[in-house]
């Protein structure tokens, strides 16, 4: 028998495709927020990304809150994260991550260039 090429199989965006385009759109902010391109992601710069998706403390309860980040995420204290260490915290749906649909990575991106 034929395998099943339907109209709804074919209407399907392929996974792959999916994630290659929330790649990029990832890899897309937070090169906006690596402002000195060392390819880490620092408190000042992570902050950025903080108050776009709800921090809204001072300073000091951003760096408190970094740290926090940081045991959670793996994070460095010093350098902060690196893209893959910020990928995993977008994507995280828990209570500890920071999850941004692609929608919100897109706005993100478009607001800041």
């Amino acid at each position: 028998s034929s395998p099943d090429v339907g109209p709804s199989r074919l209407a399907a965006t392929p996974p792959a495709l999916e994630s290659s385009e929330r790649t990029k759109l990832i890899r897309q902010v937070f090169c906006i927020c690596d402002r000195d391109g060392d390819g880490w992601l620092n408190a000042e710069e992570l902050q950025r990304f903080a108050v776009q998706t709800g921090f809204n403390g001072n300073a000091e309860e951003w760096l408190e809150e970094f740290g926090i980040l940081c045991t959670e995420q793996g994070g460095h204290r010093d350098r902060g994260f690196s893209l893959d260490m910020f990928a995993r915290l977008v994507d995280d749906t828990s209570l500890d991550g920071c999850f941004c649909s692609d929608d919100e990575l897109r706005n993100m991106y478009r607001e800041w260039t």
